[in-house]
């Protein structure tokens, strides 16, 4: 995590119990230098995207092998970093589909998104 402190880390884990459990569910990259996989504690999850190669990572589309969540919308807040992210949406199958969590990722730069809701489009 690039420009972050041995605190700032703690703090995060203490205030995101996602992060400290063992419920792991890799993702599928589009590029080989990018690691990804969610993280759930109950109804928090986080999404944890860490490029560890030596170039930058642009526009890699993350994909999860099975069932990832429950049906709809989650609005998804970056915890270390400041800037937007887009809302992940997962169908009916409870799959998530060609999501674009950043542009670009620097390289050895880890991005930790918290997902909320899952709100239903339209309710």
């Amino acid at each position: 995590m690039t420009g972050d402190k041995p605190d700032q880390r703690l703090r995060l884990r203490l205030d995101h119990s996602a992060l400290g459990t063992r419920r792991c569910l890799p993702l599928t990259a589009t590029n080989p230098g990018v690691a990804a996989y969610l993280r759930r504690d109950g109804n928090r999850v986080v999404l944890v995207v860490a490029n560890v190669g030596a170039p930058a990572a642009e526009k890699v589309t993350l994909t999860p092998p099975d069932a990832a969540l429950s049906p709809g919308t989650y609005a998804a807040t970056r915890l270390l970093q400041r800037g937007a992210v887009p809302n992940v949406v997962v169908g009916a199958d409870r799959r998530i589909r060609g999501y674009v969590p950043v542009t670009t990722i620097a390289p050895l730069e880890t991005w930790i998104i918290e997902l909320h809701g899952g709100m239903r489009d339209g309710g």
